[in-house]
């Protein structure tokens, strides 16, 4: 007789859906900070290692970078500045395709190094400045140097740049920088309805949040009123702690009040021909 082979029973495909993970679009902005970020990061790495020719390459290409203020969605759309070459370049595109630069690992990991890039982050403390705090002093936190703080280590602009540094990290939402605006607009009218105030910086130029705030002054008559705009915000406590304060420049820490952080501002007089080209400058 003839046997026949059992027929194998056919199993049905599956319905599930296979979920494709999409890469997160970034936009120009989120692109610029994780570049600028790593980069720094290399460069600290490179500075700690005393390698002057690298860490000055990466100052070039840092500098460029930060400077530039359109589209930033891949290497090509910064391939054409100055101090930004081909090294530079690919380990952009790693940056981008992955988050990180895997060459800054070692680095990430150095506690020495990472030190450095967290004090250097502090207002009127540099790279220099953070580096002799995490060598010679043996301070690797904000922490501890909060605890060790004093005029033999920072001067007064780094010791105001320690007492506001978690504030002044974050960035100014656009609607808080609206306010911003509204009210010293509002001030400068009550002492001479003539004078114009102008925000510029990133917020002129339309994005989503600013890192500080900066004021141009102007008076058709060309009368300096920085003075008289200063006085009165520090009066009102808007002005909380000066930086600096000449005959044209403010530069200091403004607050706004209740549920708001301490922001960094920069206040500007110009007479009607230097006006075109500051608002050009501090535009971007």
């Amino acid at each position: 007789t003839k046997v026949t082979k059992p027929i194998k029973a056919i199993k049905p495909k599956s319905t599930k859906k296979i979920i494709v993970k999409k890469k997160p679009v970034l936009n120009s902005i989120l692109v610029k900070e994780l570049v600028l970020k790593e980069l720094n990061l290399m460069k600290q790495g490179e500075s700690f290692k005393k390698d002057r020719w690298r860490t000055l390459a990466y100052n070039k290409a840092i500098r460029a970078i930060k400077d530039y203020t359109g589209p930033f969605k891949s290497s090509k759309d910064v391939a054409h500045l100055k101090g930004v070459g081909e090294k530079i370049l690919k380990k952009i595109d790693e940056i981008i395709s992955t988050g990180k630069l895997k060459a800054a690992n070692t680095d990430r990991k150095d506690k020495t190094i990472g030190a450095i890039e967290i004090l250097s982050n502090i207002v009127a403390v540099g790279p220099v400045k953070a580096k002799e705090l995490v060598e010679k002093h043996g301070i690797k936190s904000i922490k501890q140097l909060r605890e060790k703080q004093n005029r033999i280590l920072l001067n007064d602009k780094q010791l105001m740049g320690l007492k506001y540094y978690e504030d002044l990290l974050e960035k100014i939402p656009r609607n808080e920088m609206d306010k911003h605006k509204k009210l010293i607009e509002g001030v400068s009218k009550n002492i001479d309805s003539t004078m114009e105030v102008s925000v510029v910086g990133s917020y002129r130029r339309g994005v989503t949040s600013s890192g500080d705030i900066d004021i141009l002054i102007k008076h058709p008559k060309d009368k300096n009123m920085l003075k008289p705009l200063v006085e009165i915000l520090l009066k009102k406590g808007y002005l909380q702690d000066n930086l600096s304060y000449g005959t044209k420049k403010y530069s200091g820490i403004c607050f706004l009040g209740k549920d708001h952080k301490s922001r960094r501002i920069d206040l500007l007089f110009t007479t009607k021909k230097e006006y075109p080209f500051a608002l050009f400058y501090f535009t971007g």
